[in-house]
């Protein structure tokens, strides 16, 4: 991984106490206090545990617990993602955001780096 993050979060933490608090904090990051970088290990996915989505099938949506992870603009990832043949754990490095959708607000990830472990 070449981005370095502010936050490491394992996935067992993660996966039991996400917390929104981060995502709600959105519209305070700026110019003299920049967007933290969350670093999550060990997210279990599936080989077909990933949707490709959008006009140009260059958006990913990895979904645990409720909670989205995307990765716009991702079509080396996708390559990477389909090329698994068995259970994998992924690392990465994301942003939270929050998606308003109908008048429903909720948190999501934005994957901005990311390694693959086989198990």
């Amino acid at each position: 991984m070449q981005i370095a993050p502010n936050i490491i979060i394992h996935f067992e933490i993660f996966k039991t106490s996400f917390n929104s608090n981060i995502a709600k904090a959105n519209g305070i990051w700026g110019q003299s206090n920049p967007e933290p970088l969350i670093y999550i290990s060990g997210l279990e996915v599936e080989p077909n545990g990933f949707r490709v989505m959008g006009s140009n099938a260059d958006t990913v949506k990895i979904e645990y617990n409720g909670i989205p992870f995307l990765k716009f603009k991702a079509k080396d990832f996708i390559t990477e993602l389909k090329e698994q043949t068995g259970p994998f754990k992924l690392n990465v490095v994301c942003r939270a955001n929050l998606n308003e959708w109908m008048g429903r607000v909720s948190p999501q990830l934005f994957i901005d780096d990311y390694e693959i472990e086989q198990y």
